[in-house]
């Protein structure tokens, strides 16, 4: 009998495993937004590298807002990110638990558009999901400068689902 299980590699079952872990870390710290101090709305210019965890990588820039105005302790974000021969917008959710005062965790996930040539990954579909985890630290100004992992995937909404492994470098513009 042929079994219908799709065989899925080992680094995208740990990386699930931690933004699983992560998500319940962060939902269960009691703290919550009404105690947070207010933020600002972000401009964020980023960079980085695409394919990080495989051979292929390719240089990738970033350009995000991120709004201050909360429901739950959740935010959202829009984003546009390019890379050699690819685009990519998006629409997230995200999650802030400050670890002091100057360092914050931040939980990014959501859906977008991806668009490549013949020449750039091809993802298996245009519908791809971004989930980000980031380090900040809070510099002069309310500015931070942050460092983020991300895992850009289809979700097996396509039989083909590659993904890839973002490292991001962001500096962050509080827009008061």
């Amino acid at each position: 009998m042929k079994s219908n299980c799709v065989a899925v590699p080992h680094t995208h079952v740990r990386f699930v495993a931690l933004m699983t872990m992560t998500i319940m870390l962060i939902i269960s710290v009691h703290a919550r937004s009404d105690d947070m101090p207010e933020q600002p709305d972000y401009l964020i210019i980023g960079g980085g590298s695409g394919g990080v965890l495989r051979g292929q990588r390719l240089g990738y820039g970033a350009l995000s807002y991120r709004f201050h105005e909360k429901w739950h302790g959740l935010y959202p974000s829009v984003m546009i990110g390019v890379a050699s021969n690819a685009r990519y917008a998006a629409f997230m959710l995200g999650y802030d638990y400050d670890l002091n005062g100057q360092f914050r965790l931040s939980l990014n996930i959501g859906p977008g558009l991806y668009e490549h040539t013949k020449t750039a990954p091809n993802l298996g579909s245009p519908i791809e999901f971004l989930s980000t985890l980031e380090l900040s630290w809070r510099t002069v100004r309310q500015q931070r400068l942050a460092i983020a992992f991300g895992h850009l995937s289809n979700a097996h909404i396509d039989n083909y689902n590659p993904g890839t492994e973002l490292l991001i470098f962001s500096y962050q513009i509080p827009m008061h």
